[in-house]
């Protein structure tokens, strides 16, 4: 096994182990990420590196898995927690690589990464793990908390299982731009947020695509199959298979989201461009992930969308004298609607009245009849507003 996981790497002569080369690759960049004298730039880099190696010879299923076990792990002396639960044996980053050759494990590195380190970590594995990897439902070691659902301490919560992104790997990013270390750290926490929002958008739009195509008749889809204690991934096929996760969308937790929305706000203005740059993009990103998207907020014909009726409540209570709330309100009108904005808030143009400069930056989006967004009364209802 040791030489197919190695076989791609330049070993440097035909007798050295590719065990241990393997070994040395991971372990080097482990140490990036123990110490704080490497440059950020090539941390984040070496936690894609890394979160990659993880996966050596293991299925999307058995990655995730091994990622869990290295970043979240449980509480206790069992190095394999997450493994033993699922009934696998240790994998073989471990089991091959680490431990013949160095007598460690990669959870034994993960403990010793800087807080950086662990950020870097985090986002590599956004960037490494598969979609079925990152959405993948594992059963949790006892001591770990499940976040993905309202409720997340019950017992029937945590049959649904735990997952690497909404579970995982979300609310580290959120702890880590709750806590950070200094504006530059920030920055990283925000590029990753926004990074973990938009993995969660594309599956959940992967999700609805694979379920209309299946309601539709059946089309081939990329699923997992477990074989001989391994997982592995197959496409379509005749075989009875057992998906890791529900058949259900990804979704995301009202308490979760209401976190994220928190940590937006209290960034929105922050001093670093590059900051607000990712904290708007992750806006954006979020309201996609609980509206379905800008045209099937407004055409679904279920009415206003509660989240994106409570963010749009959360931005009118700041105030017009508020600078910070204008710009995400301008991304919420599109996906809401201008006249569910004006029955959330009837005085609204009057305050926006008072606010110099609001109107030439977001006339074309909030102002402008368009027949997505107004109807001939809101647009009437608007104008008299105005006239007053």
């Amino acid at each position: 096994m040791a030489s197919n996981i190695c076989q791609a790497l330049p070993c440097g002569s035909e007798t050295q182990d590719p065990a241990q080369t393997m070994a040395s690759l991971v372990l080097s960049l482990t140490r990036s990420l123990q110490q704080p004298a490497l440059s950020r730039e090539a941390a984040i880099s070496a936690g894609v590196t890394l979160a990659a190696a993880a996966g050596a010879g293991a299925g999307a299923h058995t990655h995730a898995l091994v990622l869990a076990n290295a970043f979240f792990p449980a509480p206790g002396d069992d190095a394999n927690s997450w493994l033993t639960q699922s009934g696998l044996p240790p994998a073989p980053i471990d089991a091959v690589i680490l431990g013949p050759t160095s007598g460690t494990s990669l959870a034994a590195e993960a403990a010793k990464f800087t807080p950086f380190g662990r950020l870097s970590a985090i986002r590599g594995l956004l960037t490494a793990a598969s979609p079925a990897a990152l959405a993948a439902r594992l059963t949790p070691p006892a001591g770990i908390p499940t976040e993905s659902y309202d409720g997340a301490a019950s017992e029937e919560n945590r049959e649904e299982g735990w997952g690497l992104l909404l579970d995982g790997a979300l609310p580290e990013i959120c702890g880590a731009m709750e806590n950070p270390v200094d504006a530059h750290f920030k920055f990283h926490a925000a590029a990753a947020l926004r990074s973990a929002l938009t993995r969660a958008k594309a599956i959940k739009e992967k999700d609805a695509v694979a379920s209309a195509m299946g309601a539709a008749g059946g089309a081939a889809m990329d699923v997992e199959v477990s074989e001989d204690a391994e997982v592995e991934e197959v496409r379509g096929g005749s075989k009875d298979v057992t998906l890791p996760r529900p058949e259900e969308e990804l979704t995301l937790s009202d308490a979760l989201s209401s976190r994220v929305l928190s940590i937006l706000w209290a960034n929105w203005e922050d001093p670093l461009s590059q900051t607000v740059k990712e904290i708007q993009g992750a806006f954006e990103q979020l309201l996609d992930l609980k509206s379905g998207g800008q045209e099937n907020a407004i055409t679904s014909g279920e009415g206003p969308n509660p989240f994106l009726l409570a963010a749009a409540g959360q931005l009118l209570d700041k105030g017009a004298h508020c600078k910070g709330r204008y710009v995400p309100l301008a991304v919420i009108v599109p996906r809401l609607g201008a006249g569910a904005l004006l029955a959330l808030r009837p005085d609204l143009l009057v305050g926006f009245n008072r606010v110099n400069g609001f109107l030439r930056s977001t006339d074309e989006c909030l102002l402008r009849p368009q027949p997505r967004l107004w109807s001939s009364s809101d647009v009437s209802t608007s104008s008299d507003m105005w006239r007053s």
